[in-house]
């Protein structure tokens, strides 16, 4: 199982792993270069489960593409993860 999931900054960041818990700490603790910058007040705000990695993958790349990744969050497919502001 892989997961397509969405991290809260100033501005979103959006990425897979296969262990949302172990990836959102590796975020925390500095740990990813792309989100280094994104110490304070870093949030998980959903998640997606897909079945295979090429599936994430394949949904990443075209939700990065379309520019839109702020207006996805309220759809009800997503594991919401708390409110966001």
């Amino acid at each position: 199982m892989y997961y397509l999931y969405l991290l809260k900054w100033k501005r979103f960041y959006l990425g897979i792993t296969n262990n949302v818990g172990r990836r959102l700490q590796e975020h925390l603790m500095w740990e990813v270069y792309s989100t280094k910058r994104m110490w304070d007040h870093i949030m998980l705000v959903w998640y997606l489960p897909l079945q295979s990695k090429s599936d994430a993958l394949e949904l990443e790349s075209k939700l990065k593409k379309s520019g839109h990744i702020d207006r996805l969050i309220h759809y009800e497919w997503f594991v919401s993860c708390g409110d966001i502001d």
